[in-house]
């Protein structure tokens, strides 16, 4: 119905992302994903909202769990037009100042 997901408190997510960072300490931190590809996603037929994968890809020769982004329709049906991942990963571009980090 287009209100799925859930606002939280930084402070909740800084704890999801800690104990992240306790149990996969090999793994990136974060990932970015520019506005052109979200926009690309939302902009096809009927999409509704994204749905994020969890895939796994070698990164600086370690494998890592990375995010694969589909558009979905109101129905929760992917839409397998286009599909986006190579985002850019944390470390090395991050934001230190972040309260998630």
């Amino acid at each position: 119905n287009g209100t799925e997901g859930s606002v939280i408190t930084t402070a909740t997510a800084a704890g999801y992302t800690s104990q992240f960072r306790t149990d996969y300490p090999n793994n990136k931190k974060a990932y970015f994903i520019g506005k052109d590809n979200i926009n690309a996603l939302l902009a096809q037929t009927e999409a509704f909202g994204i749905r994020i994968y969890l895939g796994e890809k070698e990164i600086d020769s370690v494998m890592q769990i990375i995010p694969v982004l589909v558009a979905s329709d109101k129905y929760g049906v992917d839409i397998i037009g286009i599909c986006v991942d190579e985002a850019v990963p944390c470390p090395p571009t991050c934001d230190t100042t972040s309260p998630l980090m």
